[in-house]
């Protein structure tokens, strides 16, 4: 069904388990995909997205803490148009339209530079997730992050991090 490739570790670890759960069916259920299932370390870096309007808009419904560390402040409960009008790319965003409208995961690298911070560079895997009801239609999305320091931060050169391959971000605790 799909062949993205994530470059994260994490995201290729959850671009399995999606697969996996999702079996021969066009999508996996929210419910097939519990919290538990997931590696520890990656549940602070998902977010947990509620299409509405056909795939036109979405609603962060969970957005874990590792994200609103990178973000810098509280988005569940937003929506993602009125949000994207102050930080997000309209890339991204259209991003989680082809997985919502295509029944597909998609992949985004992008910048915090909207957030003043540009020396931060993620990979975002954007997972479709039917109903209950297994009409085939994506009801969710589940979005995963890996967060990165550019190269350029890291070694004051200014190359981009992504020609070289992403470096890997000290553990930070946000709590």
């Amino acid at each position: 069904m799909n062949s993205i490739k994530p470059k994260s570790e994490r995201l290729r670890r959850i671009l399995t388990l999606w697969n996996t759960r999702r079996g021969d069916r066009i999508l996996p259920e929210r419910a097939d995909l519990p919290p538990t299932d997931f590696d520890p370390k990656d549940l602070p870096y998902l977010v947990l997205l509620d299409v509405s309007n056909e795939g036109q808009d979405f609603a962060y419904r969970l957005v874990g803490t590792g994200v609103v560390g990178f973000v810098g402040q509280e988005i569940t409960g937003l929506s993602v148009s009125a949000y994207q009008r102050r930080h997000e790319e309209p890339e991204m965003v259209e991003a989680y339209a082809v997985a919502a409208k295509q029944n597909r995961p998609t992949l985004y690298d992008g910048t915090l530079k909207r957030f003043d911070k540009e020396f931060v560079v993620y990979e975002r895997l954007a997972l479709p997730l039917q109903g209950r009801h297994r009409d085939g239609e994506t009801h969710q999305i589940l979005a995963a992050f890996d967060f990165q320091y550019a190269k350029a931060h890291l070694t004051g050169s200014k190359t981009s991090v992504w020609p070289h391959g992403p470096q890997r971000l000290p553990a930070v605790n946000f709590t």
